[in-house]
């Protein structure tokens, strides 16, 4: 039992950081802070890493970020998108556009649920 306490208190602090960073990154960047830059510069290198092999495997005309990372804006569209080029093989330079979903943290529900629908309804477009 205290194994899965301290894993649990574990997950919570991962959590709390991690909507931390969220939500005082933009408000830090603003103001220049270089820990916050660097944060941001290597999660968007981990993510252009990534995003690197859907770019090799499927050759995207543009990429969407969404989710609740999403709600640091412009400096992760731009971040992901300069660190992208690093990674992805010379023969698929520039690589696929980057921008941000206008949905914030509700993108993965509610393509769920589209994605429900069109098996639903037999739609598999």
């Amino acid at each position: 039992m205290k194994r899965h306490r301290r894993l649990i208190l574990i997950v919570l602090v991962v959590a709390f950081a991690i909507a931390n960073f969220i939500s005082t990154t933009p408000t830090a960047l603003a103001q220049e802070d270089a820990a916050a830059r660097m944060l941001l510069l290597n999660t968007a290198d981990d993510l252009a890493f990534g995003l690197s092999h859907a770019v090799h495997l499927f050759h995207p005309q543009i990429i969407v970020l969404g989710g609740g990372l999403s709600k640091i804006g412009t400096p992760l569209r731009a971040a992901v998108a300069d660190a992208l080029q690093k990674f992805v093989m010379e023969a698929f330079i520039p690589g696929p556009r980057i921008e941000l979903t206008q949905l914030d943290e509700d993108a993965v529900p509610v393509g769920s649920l589209i994605l429900a629908a069109q098996v639903l309804l037999g739609n598999k477009t």
